[in-house]
């Protein structure tokens, strides 16, 4: 009698789906593969998707500098998760709607500034991720820049990453 044996895999859409092994009872996969290829075609099928995951980290980031650049509302509200929390240098934190509250308010397009991420690093750790980054202030047609360390931590759920946690980072000391 055959038996049916099933393996998880990892749909694109971030589920796990079912699917019948066609490997025959009493035959090994690496019959037809010496070992070394098997697992190199797993390295190679798990490294796609952490390539994905770390393409929409980076989109995502550069979509929340433009959503600040731009006080645009709309993008920041479709990046932060609905649990967001934000932690400033003081301990005080904000959440998502004071962050899309302050969009609001138009301050940058009274005061424009130019925002840019240097060093930036993104780290997968299944669902969750971090991003470190410098993120570097200046003003059009001025020398003077600000920077800050800064920390993301994003989640996926149902197959969607949102930016969960913002923290500055302390400086390094001289």
């Amino acid at each position: 009698m055959a038996a049916l044996l099933l393996s998880l895999v990892v749909s694109p859409a971030g589920g796990i789906q079912a699917t019948p092994d066609q490997t025959q009872p009493g035959v090994s996969p690496s019959a037809s593969q010496p070992q070394t290829n098997l697992q190199a075609n797993r390295n190679s099928s798990q490294s796609a998707p952490q390539d994905r995951d770390l393409e929409v980290l980076r989109r995502l980031e550069e979509d929340y500098l433009r959503a600040e650049i731009e006080d645009n509302g709309t993008i920041a509200k479709s990046i932060l998760a609905d649990d967001y929390v934000g932690l400033r240098a003081d301990g005080t934190t904000s959440d998502k709607s004071e962050v899309l509250s302050r969009l609001a308010r138009h301050e940058r397009s009274r005061e424009p500034y130019l925002i840019t991420a240097t060093n930036m690093r993104e780290h997968l750790f299944g669902d969750s991720a971090c991003v470190t980054y410098t993120k570097v202030y200046t003003r059009p047609g001025s020398q003077a820049a600000y920077s800050q360390n800064i920390l993301h931590v994003l989640t996926r759920r149902d197959g969607i990453w949102r930016l969960q946690l913002s923290s500055p980072l302390p400086a390094s000391r001289p």
